[in-house]
């Protein structure tokens, strides 16, 4: 089974696995599952970084590598048939690394994990 996690989603298992749903949590503990993080969930990450709304230290790089990669989890490269589809979502989420995201699970046909409610707007199969 794959599942795609949101960027918020990533953020708390490395930091605040606490504030994850228990039945996300046993999902993304689960060895069996293949775990994928979006190339958007990095650029949206530097530019939190960049401006001062996420703190990750030593960088983002070492994050990626010691946290993310280390957890089993593998990187979505972002292709243009996501980026298509975005244009074709409806407006109920404003923030572009979402739709991305949204897109992305809706090509990909991949179930998703977040904690965002407005996901559920959209064509996807949510998993919390």
């Amino acid at each position: 089974m794959k599942v795609l996690l949101d960027t918020q989603i990533v953020i708390w298992w490395n930091t605040e696995s606490s504030k994850i749903e228990p039945v996300a949590r046993e999902l993304i503990g689960d060895s069996l599952v293949e775990k994928l993080v979006s190339h958007a969930t990095l650029w949206e990450m530097a530019i939190k970084i960049r401006i001062g709304k996420l703190i990750i230290r030593p960088s983002l790089f070492t994050f990626v590598e010691q946290n993310i990669k280390r957890n089993g989890m593998q990187l979505l490269p972002i292709d243009e048939y996501s980026i298509y589809a975005t244009q074709n979502l409806e407006l109920h989420h404003q923030d572009p690394f979402d739709r991305l995201i949204i897109a992305q699970a809706i090509v990909g046909n991949i179930p998703v994990i977040t904690s965002d409610k407005v996901w559920g707007k959209y064509p996807v199969r949510l998993l919390i």
